[in-house]
């Protein structure tokens, strides 16, 4: 079964790593599209007339005669290409068109892209829209980056992706739906998304030009919750958007960090998404609903739909904030759950038990026979923290396990910090000298229960409408990479590439998700030493061994050690 589920996960590996490398590996392909931006905005010329004579020499003189241009050409490519990693060559074409036309103001000049995108949709010869902007002249180009240096340098017109319908006369379409809200409806709508944005972690949309964060976007909603939907100009109507789209449909927000956020490329973003899921489920294409609020629910009903076979999950830049998600099959995670037997043998030698078969009946004899010994079930996720901190098959530095204590599980809203348990489990070969991790053993512990902590309560606040403070969204499972680049905590304690996955807890008939979680720790930075998708399955049976571990212990009115809920003023023993 494992070996079936393989080869899936390998491409969705190669897939993530694709996205990842839009700078390190494709320093040609920016290069080239660059140049051919450069040269579309009449910044920069080329001495050669014949594309394929457009050799890296022919590149690097047409780069360096852009000056200050070049990194401004180079953002707006970079921030197209984001969150799928590339971008429409025609799109690319008419932006860089529309730079040069514009004058170099990145804000005219996003708008007048927007508003090009859309006639182009909406006209019967969308070409002629292209060439009369823009005063190209000649036969339409098609293709790849080739037919794209022969259209830039015969100043015609080009084409590369498929017609995208959805387009025509979207400004109308989507003002439509906001001034068709009443009155007082509108209004209260756009402050609660100015609330659940500043509620977020790190918003970075790129709006007019600018790189706008959680408060910014915030006080930009806020200006909209003010003012006739008539009056916000083309940038605030596709930010207000996106919001209300993802309201409705429930995908990550900050996928969107870093991109330029426009109505068309917005659109663009949704319908991709939209398709992917309709591939992954096996469903026929689906025509895109005119209402934004149509298309966002049926997003999320495709969302609610493959998450029955799949595991939503992220990869997370910790440099820049960028998000992009991929899908796990769960038959890959199911297929690893088998209890491995050195885990196995560890178990029962540590409590004379006999540990027979799998699934949560396997934690019920382990709490059991810990109980029966005199231990507590603090000492079965002990033994399962530091056997994860030294399972080859996935190597870590740090294994950590965070659960409620045991107390307050039917109003976990009511959570103090002290109410969380958080235990770190480290590989006996870290050495935190070799690898430039400023905190020891007890420092890393106390920086890193300190934030999970903080986490838990926070995240428990969904749970309730009388909330003592913002809530924070619930996680999806995540590879990252760059932890520490923007957090002191995670650079003193050494987090660096982690892979976090989260659990449900059941009491009393309640499921609660959200406040629990396993988290993977490398310190030492390596491209090769990144999480990939295809770790995802075998760190997932951790946190699923963590839930049946604490279902286990709530279900026997147990609690887990309180020790692990506050400062640890001691070496734990051997550390």
């Amino acid at each position: 079964m494992i070996e079936e589920a393989e080869p899936a996960i390998q491409a969705i590996d190669s897939d993530v790593e694709y996205r990842l490398r839009l700078i390190r590996d494709d320093a040609e392909l920016d290069d080239r599209a660059v140049a051919l931006g450069l040269l579309a905005t009449g910044i920069a010329a080329t001495p050669v007339t014949d594309p394929a004579l457009l050799d890296r020499p022919a590149l690097e003189t047409v780069l360096d005669q852009a000056g200050e241009w070049r990194a401004a050409l180079y953002d707006l490519w970079y921030r197209l290409r984001i969150p799928s990693g590339d971008a429409p060559l025609d799109s690319w074409y008419a932006l860089a068109l529309a730079f040069g036309k514009a004058g170099g103001d990145t804000a005219k000049a996003l708008e007048l892209h927007g508003d090009v995108l859309q006639r182009m949709a909406a006209a019967d010869d969308p070409v002629a829209v292209l060439s009369a902007e823009f005063g190209l002249a000649g036969e339409a180009r098609e293709g790849d980056l080739d037919a794209l240096a022969d259209a830039v340098l015969a100043r015609a017109p080009f084409r590369s992706a498929l017609p995208r319908p959805y387009h025509a006369g979207l400004r109308e379409r989507v003002l439509s739906s906001w001034t068709g809200l009443r009155e007082e409806e509108r209004p209260v709508l756009l402050l609660e998304l100015k609330q659940r944005i500043e509620g977020l972690e790190q918003i970075r949309f790129y709006v007019r030009g600018e790189l706008l964060e959680n408060r910014q976007v915030a006080a930009l909603l806020y200006d909209c919750a003010r003012t006739d939907p008539q009056e916000w100009d083309e940038a605030a109507l596709a930010t207000a958007t996106i919001a209300w789209i993802w309201r409705e449909s429930g995908f990550c927000l900050q996928e969107l960090n870093q991109s330029i956020i426009s109505l068309p490329l917005v659109f663009d973003f949704v319908v991709q998404r939209i398709r992917h899921y309709e591939g992954s489920a096996g469903a026929p294409p689906a025509e895109p609903p005119e209402s934004p609020v149509e298309l966002a629910q049926l997003l999320g009903r495709l969302r609610v739909r493959i998450e029955r076979d799949h595991l939503r999950c992220l990869q997370f830049d910790g440099s820049n904030w960028e998000r992009r998600e991929f899908l796990v099959p769960r038959s890959a995670c199911s297929a690893v759950l088998r209890m491995p037997d050195d885990l196995r043998e560890r178990l029962q030698d540590r409590f004379d038990v006999r540990l027979r078969g799998d699934g949560p009946q396997v934690w019920e004899t382990a709490v059991e026979g810990a109980a029966a010994a005199g231990l507590t079930p603090t000492d079965v996720l002990k033994e399962l923290a530091h056997w994860a901190a030294s399972d080859t098959s996935l190597p870590v530095d740090y294994a950590i396990f965070t659960v409620p204590i045991g107390v307050k599980l039917d109003a976990p809203w009511e959570f103090e910090y002290e109410d969380v348990f958080c235990y770190t489990g480290f590989n006996e070969g870290f050495d935190r000298d070799a690898e430039g991790v400023p905190f020891d053993h007890i420092g890393i512990q106390n920086a890193i229960g300190q934030r999970l902590r903080y986490n838990v309560v926070k995240k428990a606040q969904n749970y309730t409408l009388l909330r003592r403070f913002k809530a924070q969204s619930f996680n999806l499972p995540d590879i990252a990479v760059a932890e520490d680049a923007n957090h002191g905590g995670h650079r003193a304690a050494g987090i660096r590439l982690s892979c976090r996955i989260p659990t449900y807890i059941h009491y009393n008939g309640l499921t609660w998700k959200g406040l629990a979680d396993v988290r993977l720790n490398r310190t030492f930075y390596r491209e090769h030493l990144e999480f990939r998708p295809s770790d995802v399955p075998l760190a997932s049976r951790l946190a699923d061994w963590l839930g049946h571990i604490a279902d286990a212990a709530y279900a026997r009115g147990l609690e887990f050690d309180r020790t692990y809920g506050k400062k640890l003023t001691r070496p734990e023993g051997d550390k």
